[in-house]
This record gives structure tokens, sequence and C-alpha cells, in this order.
């Protein structure tokens, strides 16, 4: 190679551009990326978390008067419906001994009455103050929420059931309806009072001539104007406050199951109501921590109240007998709590004053439990007037 070609191809050599340099991140500064990622991440989250809880919360809390609402217009309708006999008088219906219930909560029976009140039936408002155990047998002990009052309400339905032209098709409906065989069930006309019985015996209300079958059940005349008679299904409900709201009792087997563990512990006003020959349980509104029921008397027969007073008093009565004949209104106060714990809320020591105690007045409750301050309530009183006990009233 000559000194020429040799000095031109080192220039060429000299002259070829250097390698780029390589670009990227260490190790520290990768961790170091991870980290504030991880912080801001973490920061969302929370957000989210605390966004997400304070909505539980406050919906919670405004669930707490519509929850209020809806149990009150049930235990309304209850308390006004109550001693509804068809139009007949209390004095003049007779219970017979077939209606009894499978479990009429020891109330021999759950519509008769051996108060020593010159009626057959039992009163259509009837109540007992709380206590440590259930007052009556028919509320599991396991799911009594102790302290809370137990309400009785006993009452025709405002349906008439299987009024017909003649006695044939009104016979035939009833024969035709099996869930009226164990309805408990009345039979009411002006003209002769009314009698409570079985479903299944509904036959013999009737007889030759309009004439009764049985010397023990109503007669209804031929002539007796329709309009005046009825067959109405039998209401028998219990109202009490059970310490969980799961599961639904559906047979005497589950109503020893007790309210503990995954099975909840939030309070529920709940109900028994008739079905047939035995009292089913309905879970009505979670969250109903106290309940306390007050009974207005009305002592000169104005139709309104003259002094209000707790059921162990109005049974006590007076030489005449329990006081329940006059109860013209009906007194409710609840506290509602929120379903939602809510950690940064301290109720303290706050103790909420219901109507309630021996006058009927004054009643206090503190919720006791460990976490009772992490819950927002709220307290609820209303009164009722009984429609029916007016309307008997001379």
């Amino acid at each position: 190679m000559t000194p020429l070609a040799s000095q031109a191809k080192s220039g060429r050599e000299r002259a070829a551009p250097a390698p780029a340099l390589s670009l990227g991140l260490t190790l520290v500064e990768l961790m170091v990326a991870i980290a504030v990622a991880l912080i801001l991440l973490a920061g969302v989250l929370q957000l989210f978390v605390s966004n997400k809880k304070a909505y539980r919360v406050q919906e919670g809390a405004s669930l707490l008067n519509e929850n209020f609402r809806y149990a009150v217009s049930q235990l309304e309708y209850s308390i006004r419906m109550a001693g509804h006999w068809g139009g007949a008088k209390e004095s003049a219906i007779r219970v017979r001994d077939e209606v009894a219930l499978q479990n009429d909560c020891a109330l021999s029976p759950a519509f008769k009455n051996i108060s020593g009140v010159p009626q057959d039936i039992a009163f259509g408002v009837e109540g007992f103050d709380g206590s440590a155990k259930p007052p009556l047998n028919c509320i599991p002990e396991s799911h009594y929420f102790s302290g809370t009052d137990v309400l009785l309400v006993r009452y025709a339905s405002a349906v008439r059931e299987c009024l017909a032209v003649t006695r044939t098709e009104e016979t035939a409906c009833v024969a035709g309806k099996p869930e009226l065989a164990e309805q408990r069930m009345l039979r009411a006309a002006a003209s002769y009072g009314a009698d409570l019985f079985v479903g299944k015996d509904f036959g013999r209300l009737y007889g030759p001539n309009g004439t009764s079958n049985s010397p023990d059940i109503m007669p209804v005349d031929a002539s007796a104007d329709r309009d005046l008679v009825g067959n109405y299904k039998v209401n028998f409900e219990v109202y009490f406050v059970r310490r969980c709201n799961t599961p639904i009792l559906t047979s005497d087997k589950d109503s020893e199951k007790p309210c503990s563990g995954e099975r909840s512990d939030i309070p529920t006003l709940s109900r028994l109501v008739l079905r047939g020959d035995r009292l089913t349980l309905e879970d009505l509104v979670s969250g109903v921590e106290q309940f306390q029921v007050t009974y207005g008397v009305d002592d000169d027969q104005d139709r309104t109240p003259n002094r209000f007073m707790n059921a162990s008093a109005v049974r006590t009565g007076d030489a005449n007998g329990p006081l329940w004949p006059k109860v013209t209104a009906t007194r409710l106060s609840l506290v509602m709590r929120n379903n939602e714990k809510d950690t940064t809320h301290t109720e303290g020591t706050t103790v909420y004053r219901l109507y309630g105690g021996e006058d009927g007045t004054a009643f206090q409750f503190k919720p006791e439990s460990p976490d009772a301050a992490l819950y927002h309530r709220r307290a609820f009183s209303i009164s009722v007037q009984s429609r029916n006990t007016l309307r008997n009233i001379r």
C-alpha cells in the first residue's frame, strides 16, 4: 500500500462518529420513583376509603327518619285498627274455645279475656313493660332486646271475605280457599253481634231457614241486611325489639337459634303475626334500639286521655279491673340507631329521655354497649289514637 493510500484510510477511521451513550435509570432512582408512586397511591386510596365511609355514614343517618316513618306507619295502622270487630261491640263477641293457637304467648288463650272485665274477647290494645327477660313466652329469650316494651294488638281486618249473594255460594267460597281453613275468623252482624271461630267451621254458621247448626254459633237471619254482615280475618300482632336482624324465624326450631356471631347484632323492631293457627315472625325496621309504650287512659269518657300510664299500671287498674277498655291513645317512643359505625363520632354520656317509666312520662335510656358511642342516634315520639276504642265509649 502506498503511503498516500495508507494516509487516506487513517483519515477515514479518525472521521468515524463516536457511538451514542446509553441513557436510563439507576437502581436508586427507580426505588425513589416507586416510593413516591406508592405514597401518592396510598393517599388516593385513603381519600377514596374515607369518602366511601363518610357516604355510608351519611346515608345511614339520613335513613333514620325514613326508618322511623316506616316503623310508625306499621304501628299506626295496627293501633288504629285495634278493637275493630266488624261493627260489633266487644261485649257482644263470643269467642269459641277452638280458636286457641299453638303458641298463644301464654295469654290463655290469645283471644280470650281472663281479666275479670265483663267481655269474652281480649282487649284490642294491650302491652307489657320491658324487663330483663321477655314478658311473653312466644318471644325467644335469646332474641329479646332486654328493657324494651312489648305491644299487642287484636283486630278484624278491614276486608270482608267471601260475602256472596246466597249462603250456599258463601259457604262454597270459604271451602274453596284452603288458606282460610285454619285462619281465625270473625263473623259479625249488627243485629246479632259476632262470633270468633276457625275458618274450617264456617259451614256450621248456617242451618235450615237461617238457624244455627250449633248453639254456640251465631245464627244469621235470612232477612238480615247483607251490608251489615261480614266475614273477616282476625289479626293478632305482637310488636317487640329483637337483638338481631337475621335470620327470619320460620319454625320453632329456628326460634331457638341465638342472635350472635354471624347472625348480626343490629337491634330490629319485629312483630309476631297470626298466620293460620300460629304466630310467624316478621322483621320490620333495623336499628331500633329502644321501644317504649305508654297508654292514654280516658277517665271521664270525653274521648281525650286524662293521663298516660305504663302497661303495668294499666293492667293493675282500679277496683273495676284493668283500664285497657279506657285506653284511647297510645304514645310511642323509639331510639333509632345508625347501622354504620362512625369512628369520628363520640356520643359521650348522652342520655335519651323518653315517654315511659312508672308514671308514663319519664324513661331514661343510655346505650351501654362497648362501642355504643360510635353510632349516630335519634329519639322520636308520637301519639296514636285508638279509633275503635273511641267508638265504644258511650
